[in-house]
């Protein structure tokens, strides 16, 4: 091991508890202590204190490198500590990589600390077994821009950090847990760019909710979109999530499956099931993600608490089932797309028609009206409820999935959407080399209310009975490739989520009139097909860069 600044780094190393639940109880003081530790959980870090406490942690340990995956809308640098597998090297194919976000709505900063404190402790005091086939690279402060914008204001209702915290939106007043498709921001493109450039398979996404008045310190979710990998989604609905709670359930944490009450309580519902969110994301990406939702009405501590212990129970679990999920995702990205069927719409279905949720009444018996605050817990009667749980999304809408795409040459836009996504895109040089069906819009609906930057779009389409001979210039995306099924989704016009819904096509897009996107229905030709070159912007966005390993060059950057 090459000779390191350690003073200081030695007494914390003998002076550090094994982890992190011990510190937040009091057991014992730490060294590094998190900013929300050492004020007595009274504050969240900025982006400066998590930049310095990144910074500790690298400088201490050969296992932990310093990355910045890109910068935001204001210039300020989204940090990563990328913390190596023990068993493996640095992106040995034996390992799992793990993404561990925090921040992505910056007044949710429980995940943010809880990460911080994870970070620190299986890098500087423990040796997991788990760290034996996992990869980690912990990006606990995404929204770095919200984060600074922070007021005891914000969030009315969440119980501390009673010193303020920051605020749900980009500097772009952008949802940026909603821009994984349209791909706006500066820090969704530099995600989703380490995304590929790790090969990302499980992403952890750490909120806090403010929704229903429960009793659950903690509640998660995988994707439900019908078009992820059924095989995974299954085991980890039926088998990983409910292992992880019963473990949580051991050591004093309640948790369960995310979702709100209907108006009656007779219904408890998941999120929505599109691609715009980084869970549902994933699972078109054929990988697993996970939302975690911490409770707003929970103390700060008692939230920081409940999301560090779910992280580490969850990798846990992950790293005893590595070989299993390492042979499904090989599976999943070498499965041919051409034929298979996509469902490009779909509705949430009813998973089970009776299950025991735990919530509220007030005194009286009656049903507990919003809106709700910490006091609520306090002045409200624990209750059990019997509703149906609707926790998956079944198809409204399918399709076949063709050979290709066709995209016409003035489709540039989208195209570079795709190829920052990390698809794979031709330009075709030969007229005539390819054949294609073309798609007549045959109704179109542009939604009235602006949401997240745009009017949506929601079209019909009708596939043309004859053949027609590509024209040359046009750009051409192959399905038979790893991210094919989402390439499929992202350019069939139907799609509720699509390129075509987020406006990527207008104005071309007139009922009644051909679609500037084809159908492929011959092979793809030998020659004539080019890869197009990523754009420069493309890797602007994507070109973070490892600090270097000499602790004096990591406190520069």
């Amino acid at each position: 091991m090459p000779a390191r600044n350690w003073g200081w780094k030695a007494i914390l190393l003998l002076g550090a508890v094994w982890w992190s639940g011990n510190i937040l109880h009091g057991q014992t003081r730490v060294e590094l202590p998190t900013v929300a530790e050492a004020s007595g959980f009274r504050r969240t870090a900025t982006g400066m204190e998590v930049e310095r406490f990144l910074r500790e942690i690298a400088s201490a340990t050969d296992e932990a490198t310093l990355l910045s995956l890109g910068t935001t809308v204001e210039g300020r640098k989204i940090w990563a500590l990328d913390v190596a597998a023990t068993g493996h090297q640095t992106g040995d194919a034996g390992t799992l990589t793990v993404l561990l976000l925090g921040g992505i709505h910056a007044g949710e900063c429980d995940g943010k600390e809880a990460l911080l404190a994870l970070a620190r402790d299986i890098t500087l005091v423990e040796k997991s077994v788990w760290r034996q086939s996992l990869r980690l690279i912990f990006v606990p402060n995404f929204n770095a821009d919200g984060n600074e914008r922070r007021s005891r204001h914000h969030r009315p209702g969440q119980s501390g950090p009673s010193e303020g915290m920051g605020v749900r939106h980009n500097a772009q007043r952008l949802d940026l847990n909603r821009d994984f498709i349209k791909l706006e921001s500066p820090e969704v493109r530099a995600l989703v760019g380490a995304i590929n450039r790790f090969d990302v398979d499980v992403l952890i996404d750490l909120h806090t909710t403010n929704g229903s008045l429960h009793q659950y310190d903690l509640t998660y979710a995988i994707p439900h979109h019908p078009a992820a990998n059924r095989t995974l989604t299954d085991w980890a609905r039926q088998e990983l999530m409910p292992s992880v709670s019963a473990t949580l359930s051991r050591q004093g944490f309640t948790t369960f499956f995310y979702g709100n009450f209907d108006a009656a309580h007779t219904r408890w519902q998941t999120f929505g099931h599109e691609p715009r969110y980084s869970t549902e994301y994933m699972g078109l990406r054929g990988k697993l993600g996970i939302l975690v939702e911490s409770y707003s009405y929970k103390s700060y501590r008692r939230r920081i608490e409940a999301s560090y212990a779910f992280v580490r129970t969850t990798l846990a679990a992950l790293h005893a089932h590595a070989t299993q999920l390492r042979e499904n995702f090989q599976h999943e990205r070498s499965v041919p797309r051409a034929g298979s069927t996509l469902a490009t719409r779909a509705r949430l279905a009813l998973t089970s028609p009776s299950i025991t949720i735990a919530g509220f009444k007030t005194p009286a018996g009656e049903l507990v009206s919003p809106p709700y605050d910490a006091s609520a817990l306090q002045a409200n009667v624990p209750t059990t409820f019997t509703v149906s749980w609707w926790g998956h999304a079944e198809p409204t809408m399918e399709t076949d999935i063709p050979v290709a795409y066709a995209i016409d040459p003035d489709g540039a836009w989208a195209v570079q959407r795709l190829m920052l996504h990390g698809i794979q895109v031709h330009r075709l040089s030969v007229a005539g080399a390819l054949k294609a069906r073309q798609l007549r819009v045959t109704r179109m609906t542009r939604e009235s209310e602006k949401r997240f930057g745009h009017h949506r779009l929601l079209v019909d389409v009708e596939e043309e009975p004859h053949e027609s001979l590509v024209a040359a210039g046009s750009f051409v995306v192959a399905t038979d490739q790893p991210l094919g099924k989402l390439a499929a989704y992202l350019l069939e016009p139907s799609s509720e989520d699509g390129l075509t819904a987020w406006n990527f096509f207008d104005p071309h897009i007139v009922s009644g009139q051909l679609h500037p996107v084809q159908r492929v229905v011959s092979g793809l030709p030998e020659t004539g097909l080019s890869l197009v070159e990523v754009l420069s912007a493309h890797r602007d966005v994507n070109s973070g860069q490892a600090l270097s390993s000499n602790a004096s060059d990591r406190v520069r950057g």
